[in-house]
């Protein structure tokens, strides 16, 4: 159970931290070119790569929050005691 526990930490760790990465790189977007925010992340025409910039922002920083608020979440072995 160690193990799984290690695991569901250690992603939810990864997807706080490129989740606000991602909108860190968005809001930097949006203060320097806000021009680009209705225009595709990529020019690749493939689900997830061809979303607007700005609605990668929302998404980017509702992954964050979500694995930041279930990471402090206490495990089952802190919560049966």
């Amino acid at each position: 159970m160690k193990l799984r526990a290690e695991t569901r930490r250690g992603l939810l760790y990864t997807l706080f931290v490129f989740g606000l990465l991602t909108w860190l790189y968005v809001l930097a977007v949006q203060m320097t070119h806000p021009e680009f925010l209705p225009e595709p992340l990529t020019h690749i025409d493939i689900f997830p790569f061809n979303l607007r910039v700005d609605v990668t922002g929302i998404a980017a920083f509702a992954v964050s929050a979500f694995a930041f608020f279930f990471q402090l979440t206490p495990k089952r072995e802190e919560r049966k005691q």
